[in-house]
């Protein structure tokens, strides 16, 4: 059972990692509109 227990985290870690770059593109388009 301790390959399922790795596929959760690893999906977790890929969602967090998407969220991040999520983020970032956000604020980066926030800071584009703010500077034009």
């Amino acid at each position: 059972n301790l390959g399922l227990g790795e596929d959760i985290r690893g999906a977790r870690t890929k969602k967090r990692e998407r969220k991040r770059r999520d983020d970032c593109t956000f604020l980066k388009l926030a800071y584009g509109v703010r500077k034009a």
